[in-house]
């Protein structure tokens, strides 16, 4: 698992509970912020539209 790093100042972080929704929350030590980490879904998914696009396989053995 990679480290957490806060987005301010670099530091890694420990978790802070979660929000509401059920996210992660994290807590930078160093700066004292509390904080969300986004996941990018669209970059995955562009990346497997990139990997189908160049690659050899059909569209039908993709997965998704």
């Amino acid at each position: 698992m990679r480290k957490i790093r806060c987005p301010y100042c670099g530091f890694s972080c420990r978790r802070h509970g979660k929000t509401s929704a059920g996210t992660q929350r994290w807590y930078c030590s160093n700066c004292k912020i509390a904080f969300t980490s986004k996941n990018d879904h669209q970059l995955k998914d562009f990346n497997l539209f990139q990997e189908w696009l160049f690659g050899k396989n059909v569209q039908k053995e993709m997965p998704g």
